[in-house]
Parts: C-alpha cells; sequence; structure tokens
C-alpha cells in the first residue's frame, strides 16, 4: 500500500513537472506573439481544446478571460482553470452555439481532429476576429535508435497541418506566422527534452504498432547517449478583414 502510494504521488508529480516545463518553456514565446497582434487584458480568449486547462491558467493569472472548451475527461481540473468551462466536442456544430470570445486559440489540436479541422477553424473564425493556431513541428534527435526512431519517422510523415491554408480557407488575413525552436546540445538539456517530446512519442506509438513502454527505453538511451535534439512550435494567426 505504502509502495503504490509512493508509486502514484512520484507519477502525479513527474506529470505535474512535465507539464509545467511544456508550457514555460513555450508559453513566454506565445505571450509574445499575442502581445504583438494587440491581445490585451482583460480580453476574452476562448481555449479551444483546453485539456486540463493548464495553459488556459497561465492566460487567466494574467487577467484575461478564459474560456476553455473540450471534451469531459479533465473537466474537473479545467473548470478550476478557466472562468468557464464548455463541455463538447470542437467538431460538432451544436457545441459552438452561443461562444464568443476576443480571441479563439488552439493548441496542438488540429492533428487531433484531422480532416474535420477546417470546419473547426472555420466554427473558431464565427466566434472570435482573431484564430491563433498554434502546431507541433516535427521534433529531430540526433542518434535516436529503435522504436523511438520509428516513432519520430512517422511525425516526420504525418502532414504538418496547413495553418495558414486553414485560416484563409476561414476568410481570416493571416497576420503572423512564426516557429518556436528550442535546441538541447548538452546532456542535462536532453534531459529536459525528454519532457517535451516523450508525450507526443508514446502517443504515437499505438499508430505505428509500436510499444510506449519500449519507445520510452529507447527514449532513455539517447538521453544517455545521443546527440543533439531541436523542438519546434508553430504560431499562425488570423483575423477578420
Amino acid at each position: 500500500m505504502t509502495d503504490g502510494v509512493a508509486t502514484g504521488a512520484a507519477r502525479e508529480f513527474l506529470e505535474s513537472a512535465r507539464q509545467e516545463f511544456q508550457a514555460a518553456i513555450s508559453f513566454q514565446w506565445e505571450l509574445d506573439r499575442l502581445e504583438k497582434l494587440g491581445v490585451q487584458p482583460p480580453q476574452r480568449i476562448l481555449d479551444v481544446g483546453c485539456s486540463t486547462g493548464d495553459h488556459a491558467r497561465r492566460l487567466r493569472e494574467l487577467d484575461f478571460h478564459l474560456t476553455g472548451l473540450d471534451l469531459g475527461h479533465n473537466r474537473e481540473a479545467a473548470r478550476r482553470r478557466v472562468d468557464r468551462f464548455v463541455e463538447g466536442d470542437v467538431r460538432e456544430p451544436e457545441t459552438w452555439d452561443g461562444l464568443e470570445a476576443d480571441v479563439a486559440m488552439a493548441r496542438l489540436l488540429l492533428r487531433h481532429v484531422g480532416p474535420q479541422a477546417p470546419a473547426v477553424v472555420g466554427h473558431m473564425a464565427a466566434a472570435a476576429p482573431l484564430v491563433v493556431l498554434v502546431t507541433a513541428l516535427p521534433n529531430t534527435m540526433e542518434g535516436a535508435t529503435g522504436q523511438l526512431a520509428q516513432a519520430l519517422a512517422m511525425m516526420t510523415r504525418l502532414a504538418v497541418p496547413d495553418a495558414t491554408g486553414l485560416l484563409r480557407a476561414a476568410g481570416l488575413e493571416v497576420v503572423d506566422e512564426a516557429v518556436f525552436t528550442w535546441t538541447s546540445t548538452s546532456r542535462s538539456d536532453r534531459a529536459a527534452m525528454r519532457f517535451l517530446a516523450l508525450p507526443l512519442s508514446e502517443a504515437l506509438a499505438p499508430m505505428a504498432s509500436l510499444d510506449g513502454e519500449i519507445v520510452a527505453q529507447d527514449m532513455d538511451r539517447w538521453l544517455l547517449e545521443g546527440g543533439p535534439g531541436t523542438f519546434r512550435l508553430g504560431f499562425c494567426a488570423g483575423r477578420r478583414s
């Protein structure tokens, strides 16, 4: 019983640390881009696909008004971190009834909605005059081997969502495009990158008939023996003309 509690507590701590690191490493960059677009508190931000609401929490702490929209898997955590939580499938039109904001923002969502991405971005454009899409771009890890290498290859093969095309198709003028790049060179940097890249690699594992635990082991081997790695995010914003 004690060991189980300790293990659970350790896992909770590591997951919390991973989420905190992943958010912090790119949050200031995203905030700088929002400020350049004239986004300021107390404007209303609709966080589309808000998950646990961790990113929304950071924006709310800066006095933005946050509405989180997502399925109900993380409803309790999200409700504590946003001003209003709307439970629903972003792919369903009725989910969007009555939703309005100054900014509609989706982080790392588009790959999850697949061919329905144009409809989702269209709903975002109807809900807010400014739409922001943050997308995950392929990671690189020099010296990656085994199933980790296969997972990374799959990331590269997957079509990166055409954010600019989606915004234009929704009738928006593209007003900002940027790429955030963080490169790990030392072992401590690679340890940090493990927190960034492992969750995505493990999520892709079942799609490629890989074993998530083996992917994690290969990640640890890369941490000890591999070379530099690069983590990238794309930022694209469109505004009603």
